[in-house]
């Protein structure tokens, strides 16, 4: 069976650094897959499901943006954030509830920004 190294590097440290059969990442363009032995290239990463198989089974993960970088039997990711999930639903449901909390925080501030505009208006009118 033909492998790869993955290597996965965050601002916190190594996350993953293992031998792979092949993976699917979420990149700007759409999903695109690695093989062993793969062209040479580098892709840019958007937040989303990393699918990585190791001894035959699929190991999903939460990959934040980042860039992917494919050479002679290797891969290194280097992105803001790697988390283990359970399955490809669980890791969906991790984004989307990442996603919901990043535009509820966005409408909060813009709230208190306008709530903010509003009350300087009204200390000007007086």
């Amino acid at each position: 069976m033909s492998e790869f190294k993955l290597q996965v590097l965050t601002p916190e440290g190594e996350k993953f650094n293992a031998a792979v059969e092949s993976l699917v990442a979420p990149g700007w363009d759409g999903q695109f897959g690695v093989l062993p032995r793969h062209a040479a290239m580098v892709a840019a990463l958007k937040r989303g499901v990393l699918t990585v198989k190791t001894n035959g089974q699929n190991n999903w993960f939460v990959v934040g943006e980042g860039v992917l970088e494919v050479a002679t039997d290797s891969v290194v990711i280097l992105c803001d954030d790697l988390t283990k999930s359970l399955g490809q639903e669980d890791a969906k449901a991790k984004i989307r509830q990442t996603e919901a909390s990043s535009t509820h925080a966005g409408s909060a501030h813009a709230g208190s920004t306008h709530a903010g505009t509003t009350r300087a208006g009204a200390a000007r009118d007086r």
